[in-house]
């Protein structure tokens, strides 16, 4: 019976929530948890997280509530990484004095010829050379090796994944000195700018480690026809807030207010939700005629894409049309094709400027399905787009010498004052080929098109 005991589960779901909301904010007050506990389904006091947590406090599981600071911004600019051999019998001593010194971060003993390895840190180059040659100077340290840190990545980073479920982070993921939201699960990493555009400039596939879109442009990337490319929204400032839905995920809820040159008043919001255990990512959008007079719209949305981290002849793109799948190589030329759909009966003056760019031409064949696939042939990662068919009037490839771009022009609508419209698309990536990116899309959208004869 003391072995089943022991193999009882120390912590429940109600605790693991508690422990996730705490490493993403530990200075989060007791209401505000019981708030987003609330949110989740999880109807829980102030006094019994209290209690919850003196328990994980006294089972040691909570080990100490603390501060984590940016070193580097109380001038602790040099991080040493440092392999340090030492005579095994004398491991475990010498390890409790290394570990006294407070130059050193962190330490660990590796089984390895070189039997611990220290993380250093100092205020200058002329101290990390003084603290090296201390360490030199000891006698029972036998050998040492030194290796200066550059630039860190990801460092005292504490959050432990107690949940299956998506993260979010605000921070400067790209170190231009803004931050950016960073959501992540176990499959891919996104970086969203709310300081530029609201654009997601990172999706990062965890399994290759590549970019899979052009950061310097991104996806997402918001415009109105009406307004013209990239004019008013590029660098648009959205106002966020980060939400947990019920099943796991995140919600990043952005939005901003457009007074452009022609339109004027209108609200755009947009909420971009990753999946908790799969490469997903949904965006709605939002538009909302905020002015006192009807105004026509009509939304575009570029998105920039790298597949596998690059471009190159072994990308491939898979559109359904007409007479089946269009496939078209990679070239690294100015080139753009533009489609219409099934549902577009006639091309308007509304869209004359999209297709009628340079290195652009309208094809005569329409779209089927409402779906679009990049294709990796080396690495076999695909990153698909679907979207709802009848939403969308222009469907836009493009690629420059560095880039693909599948461009949505969505149909224009008329908003009377107060009125809004809303529109939806999807992000999937991962390794496969373009059927699981149709699938996907039967899966979402299929039905609303059981009486059209489609071919893919």
């Amino acid at each position: 019976m003391e072995g089943l005991k022991d193999m009882e589960p120390l912590l429940d779901e109600i605790d693991r929530r508690i422990l996730t909301i705490l490493m993403n904010n530990g200075r989060i007050s007791l209401i505000d948890i019981a708030r987003e506990l609330k949110e989740l389904g999880f109807d829980v006091t102030v006094t019994t997280i209290r209690r919850r947590m003196e328990a994980l406090v006294k089972k040691g599981i909570i080990r100490k509530f603390t501060v984590q600071l940016d070193a580097r911004k109380v001038n602790f600019n040099y991080l040493a990484l440092m392999e340090i051999k030492i005579d095994p019998s004398m491991l475990s001593l010498v390890a409790r004095n290394l570990a006294s010194m407070y130059e050193i971060i962190e330490l660990y003993i590796l089984e390895d010829e070189s039997n611990i390895f220290a993380k250093v840190r100092c205020r200058s180059s002329e101290e990390l050379v003084k603290f090296i040659e201390k360490l030199s100077s000891i006698p029972y340290i036998k050998d040492l090796k030194s290796r200066l840190v550059l630039r860190p990545v990801k460092e005292e980073d504490n959050f432990i994944p107690l949940l299956k479920e998506a993260r979010a982070r605000i921070f400067d993921f790209d170190e231009d000195g803004i931050d950016e939201i960073v959501l992540e699960n176990d499959k891919v990493l996104l970086s969203i700018k709310p300081n530029s555009g609201g654009r997601i400039t990172d999706l990062v596939y965890k399994e290759s480690g590549a970019n899979e879109v052009y950061p310097t442009l991104g996806i997402l990337f918001d415009n109105f026809v009406e307004e013209g490319w990239g004019v008013y929204l590029y660098n648009s400032k959205y106002d966020y807030k980060v939400k947990r839905i019920s099943n796991g995920g995140l919600e990043i809820h952005l939005n901003t207010l457009l007074n452009g040159r022609y339109l004027k008043k209108i609200m755009l919001e947009k909420i971009i939700s990753l999946d908790p255990r799969e490469p997903v990512i949904d965006v709605k959008y939002k538009v909302t005629n905020l002015s006192e007079k009807t105004q026509r719209i009509t939304l575009w949305v570029c998105n920039y894409l790298n597949i596998g981290g690059s471009v190159g002849s072994e990308d491939w793109m898979y559109l359904p049309v007409e007479n089946g799948t269009f496939v078209e190589q990679f070239k690294p030329l100015y080139s753009g094709i533009t489609w219409t759909t099934l549902y577009t009966d006639k091309i308007t003056e509304e869209y004359k400027q999209v297709y009628n760019r340079k290195h652009t031409q309208l094809s005569d064949e329409k779209i089927t399905n409402g779906w679009a696939a990049y294709y990796d042939q080396v690495t076999k990662e695909i990153l698909g787009v679907i979207w709802d068919l009848k939403e969308v009037a222009l469907v836009k490839r493009f690629f420059s010498p560095s880039y693909y771009s599948i461009e949505l022009i969505y149909t224009t609508k008329t908003l009377d004052p107060k009125e809004s419209k809303e529109y939806g698309l999807m992000f999937i990536v991962g390794k496969g080929d373009w059927t699981s990116i149709y699938a996907k899309w039967v899966e979402k959208y299929s039905q609303n098109y059981y009486s059209i004869n489609t071919s893919t």
